[in-house]
């Protein structure tokens, strides 16, 4: 009687085993791997200026008179502060260590003022600048005599 049972489960188990193949399960050949196509953007695609915009402007010695070349290179800052009027600057001037500390916080001040202010007869609203100046302290890090734009 149980060589019976055996006998049934062992062929049961066998076709219902081979039953749950097919030949669909079986792959014969890998597929080559490709890539899938990109979907397009839905962000609007911006071009870049070309060219590199400046952003520091150094200044001679011992003088807050602007550069001579400070209204063509402050232009695209003032182009792009006109267009977004939400954004703000950090004008930022700095002076050497020729003077004393006092004497150069201010001059550091008066060279972010007038860059300031081309920026204001440009366009820019004054709402967007913070004028700030490092005097001496920062001229280990950013050329010294100049004015700085960050945003």
């Amino acid at each position: 009687m149980n060589t019976k049972i055996l006998l049934v489960a062992a062929s049961t188990l066998l076709f219902t085993g081979c039953s749950t193949f097919s030949d669909d399960d079986v792959v014969a050949e890998k597929q080559p791997y490709t890539h899938p196509v990109p979907k397009p953007s839905p962000y609007k695609v911006i071009e870049r200026n070309k060219e590199r915009v400046k952003h520091i402007f150094v200044f001679e010695f011992n003088s807050s008179k602007l550069p001579e070349d400070a209204k063509n290179n402050i232009q695209p800052h003032a182009n792009y502060l006109i267009s977004n009027p939400n954004k703000k600057v950090s004008v930022q001037g700095s002076a050497d260590s020729s003077g004393g500390k006092g004497y150069n916080h201010r001059l550091g001040e008066k060279r972010a003022k007038n860059i300031a202010q081309l920026l204001v007869e440009l366009g820019v609203e004054p709402a967007q600048l913070v004028v700030t100046s490092a005097g001496e302290a920062r001229s280990l890090y950013i050329p010294s005599r100049s004015v700085i734009l960050a945003y």
